[in-house]
């Protein structure tokens, strides 16, 4: 087991971490600003839980597991009511959806009750140690700050959404999970490798959740949801310069480095 007070720790430093992108580059700059904020017992804890390996080393753990066991996809995404832009469960059969896992493996790693929606049944031949539970719980944290893993159950969290980037076919999904990450690598590389991957660039915000974490526990999880659903319907699924819905085909096309309004959302979260 390991303890709920370090673990409130990774779980608030996870949180601000998620600062641009989720494909693997994504994950592993997540990772790095982690492991900048970890210390003392709680960096212990995670090194003994993962055989000596910290939050970037695992990046890209969960895609293995999903084309293992697929059902485990649909751990990282959980469907919205189309326009609801409310936090529902009203798409997750059998607990099967982002937050209850989250809530699962958090109380299973610190032995807290966390509700019946918490409540995850595994296939027989799948056997998850503590150390797997803490993988998945740092890959959902990640994906829950990725709005569009909370997108609309009508166009399957954007992945059916027809868009375009840079003139190129895409999908919704694709843009903000992908496309924006690439293009940040590639063209402002003194950026992307720059000390924003540091927590002292979000410290006031981190030490704020910290602390809101001691007295609200896995309640947070709901909260940060409840703030990329409102960032996906009013700032992805609409046009932040003109506040209109989008339609298919809608156009990303970012230049320069800069971040116009279409883009800002994924800077932002």
């Amino acid at each position: 087991m390991m303890s709920p007070r370090l673990l409130a720790v990774l779980c608030a430093v996870l949180c601000f971490a998620t600062a641009f992108g989720w494909d693997k580059e994504g994950h592993e700059a997540i990772g790095m600003t982690a492991m900048s904020a970890l210390k003392g017992k709680a960096l212990q804890q995670v090194k003994r839980l993962m055989g000596g390996k910290d939050v970037v080393d695992i990046s890209d753990w969960a895609h293995k597991v999903n084309k293992l066991y697929p059902w485990t996809e649909k751990l990282h995404f959980q469907p919205q009511t189309e326009w609801g832009c409310k936090l529902d469960f009203n798409n997750c059969p059998a607990n099967v959806c982002l937050v209850n896992a989250l809530k699962h493996f958090y109380g299973r790693l610190t032995n807290k009750k966390v509700g019946e929606t918490a409540n995850l049944k595994y296939p027989e031949d799948m056997k998850l140690t503590d150390a797997d539970a803490l993988k998945f719980l740092i890959s959902l944290i990640a994906d829950m700050h990725q709005p569009m893993h909370l997108g609309f159950a009508t166009d399957d969290c954007g992945r059916e959404f027809n868009a375009t980037y840079r003139g190129q076919p895409s999908s919704l999904y694709e843009i903000f999970d992908t496309k924006l990450v690439q293009t940040s690598v590639t063209e402002r590389p003194g950026f992307w490798y720059g000390g924003w991957t540091h927590v002292n660039a979000v410290k006031q915000l981190f030490e704020t959740e910290k602390a809101e974490w001691q007295s609200k526990d896995h309640e947070m999880f709901d909260k940060w949801a409840e703030e990329n659903v409102q960032t996906a319907c009013t700032k992805i699924y609409k046009d932040p310069s003109s506040n209109e819905r989008i339609a298919s085909g809608f156009a990303v096309s970012p230049h320069d480095g800069a971040a116009p309004e279409a883009v800002a959302p994924a800077r932002e979260r």
